[in-house]
């Protein structure tokens, strides 16, 4: 399973589950002169970059860059530091996740861009600290942590799945090109999908997906043997 595959696994099956527990928040200036040591929490913790950036190390994974506007969602007992290359700011948050949620993704997961303002303006009200909570207030920061939570993965998938589309994107773009130029010469779908450095089945893949009607003049025209 990939590492994107047991967050996205992790989403849904909160999403139908009762909310996370909100643990702790608090807000810290960040320095260049000052590395945060390696440390671990047993609560899974969202770290937000509203300002500054660097790099956090994270126990056998390689090294994590953020940058402003980013976060980082650390699972339970995941041991990792902080280097800072820009003065800033961090904003965390902590939240239980009780062992009736099964297995946890083992590593932690980059948020590149936090633009959803609901999401930003929950991560500032659950950072401001420990407040002394009434029991329906203690319910409603559970709920909103919850939301930051599902919320962050949810942005992180989907803007790994624009990554993914825009890198298809300019393969077709590439491809189309290559037809327009070559298309009495080219002796195959393998002549295409070399030029683009590709796979044959990833490239009829693609096509069919999003050029319905190219991928059908190429069907027709371009043989497709090796």
């Amino acid at each position: 399973m990939s590492h994107l595959q047991s967050w996205s696994d992790f989403l849904k099956k909160q999403a139908a589950s009762p909310p996370l527990l909100f643990v702790s928040g608090v807000r810290h200036p960040v320095s260049v002169d000052v590395t945060s040591a390696l440390h671990s929490h047993p609560s899974m913790e969202i770290v937000y970059h509203p300002t500054g950036y660097g790099t956090t190390m994270v126990h056998r994974t390689p090294p994590v860059p953020f940058c402003e506007g980013s976060a980082v969602i650390y699972v339970p007992r995941e041991p990792h530091d902080q280097i800072v290359d820009k003065d800033g700011e961090d904003h965390c948050v902590q939240i239980a996740v009780p062992p009736t949620s099964g297995p946890l993704p083992q590593s932690c997961l980059y948020v590149p861009r936090v633009e959803n303002a609901s999401v930003r303006e929950d991560l500032l009200l659950l950072s401001r600290g420990q407040p002394r909570l009434s029991p329906v207030e203690r319910a409603i920061y559970n709920l909103r942590a919850t939301a930051v939570l599902l919320g962050l993965i949810q942005i992180a998938c989907d803007c790994r799945h624009q990554e993914a589309a825009d890198l298809a994107e300019q393969h077709l773009l590439k491809a189309e090109q290559y037809i327009r130029e070559y298309y009495a010469s080219i002796g195959s779908l393998a002549d295409v999908a070399r030029h683009v450095g590709v796979s044959q089945d990833y490239l009829r893949h693609i096509f069919k997906l999003r050029r319905r009607i190219l991928g059908r003049l190429l069907r027709r025209h371009v043989p497709q043997h090796p």
